[in-house]
């Protein structure tokens, strides 16, 4: 029976695609002199800020332009932070209601979460992880098995929500459920994702947040 929901954050609660791809092309102009398009900065498939800055800043700058993400990533945050996905807050409002303990997992850094927060009720989580916790980004499982610790919960007991495949993996590899969020994938995106992580039997394909609330009801 799951008791605990663990949650990816960008992708999946609230839309920041726009809002990294400005921070990092503001990023990479202030220190390479080169304006990046949204198809290069994509290529790159990265998983977390400092993936970026270690892989285009050179290593004894690295620390100041960090910094200097930061303030670009705040800077931008007005004009290109889309916001909670529609559906959000009310299932996590009913989660919470329903007395399911709620977590993040996020590749966020804590100070980038600090600056987001104010658009999502950050209270209902009783556990953060952010990449700031680990040692390893995911698709590494630490994050996860850093918040079951903290929650005291059994594997079979918790579900881990998000929209990659390396969040997938993470979850696998902890052992314990998987909601793939899908709301923010385009049909082509969804087959992948499908095609990929469709024979693990311990993974549930939600088409909207609302989908989750029914999954849990009918386990129940």
């Amino acid at each position: 029976m799951i008791k605990g929901i663990l949650f990816d954050l960008d992708g999946t609660l609230i839309n920041t695609w726009d809002l990294y791809l400005e921070a990092y092309r503001l990023t990479a102009r202030d220190y390479l002199k080169k304006e990046f398009s949204e198809e290069e900065i994509e290529s790159m498939k990265l998983t977390t800020e400092m993936n970026f800055i270690n892989r285009l800043i050179p290593e004894g700058k690295r620390r100041e332009a960090y910094q200097r993400f930061l303030k670009n990533y705040k800077k931008a945050h007005g004009n290109h932070f889309k916001g909670v996905y529609r559906g959000i807050d009310h299932m996590l409002e009913k989660l919470w209601n329903a007395d399911y303990r709620l977590g993040l997992v996020t590749g966020k850094s804590r100070k980038a979460l600090e600056q987001t927060h104010s658009e999502l009720d950050l209270d209902i989580f009783e556990v953060i992880i952010t990449n700031n916790e680990v040692s390893q980004p995911k698709p590494d499982p630490e994050g996860i098995h850093k918040a079951i610790e903290q929650m005291i919960l059994g594997h079979n007991e918790l579900m881990y929500v998000g929209d990659s495949i390396m969040d997938f993996q993470a979850a696998k590899d902890a052992g314990i459920y998987f909601g793939a969020a899908l709301w923010p994938k385009n049909p082509e995106e969804i087959r992948q994702i499908k095609e990929k992580i469709q024979p693990y039997p311990t993974t549930i394909f939600l088409k909207t947040p609302e989908d989750l609330l029914s999954h849990l009801q009918k386990a129940d």
